[in-house]
């Protein structure tokens, strides 16, 4: 595993692979409480449905933006730790 990828994950997930980093942020925001569908605007997975495809114009920048400081709260102090080291 390459060091950023350690740095975000450390021994949170057990068994982690570099390949589900997706599924790792998908997993941490979800426990989180981010909703599935401001998780799947923020990895841009194809939401689907006439809602999604033709009325719905917000473009959920700030609900993205508090996933990502979501994250960014759970990832630092693992990263501080290892720097620390």
């Amino acid at each position: 595993m390459t060091g950023w990828a350690h740095d975000a994950v450390g021994d949170a997930i057990e068994g982690f692979q570099l390949k589900r980093i997706r599924s790792g942020v998908e997993t941490l925001l979800a426990a989180n409480a981010i909703s599935r569908e401001i998780r799947g605007h923020l990895q841009s997975h194809g939401l689907i449905g006439v809602q999604a495809r033709h009325y719905d114009g917000h473009d959920y920048i700030p609900e993205k933006r508090h996933a990502l400081e979501v994250l960014q709260a759970a990832i630092e102090p693992r990263r501080r730790q290892r720097v620390a080291r």
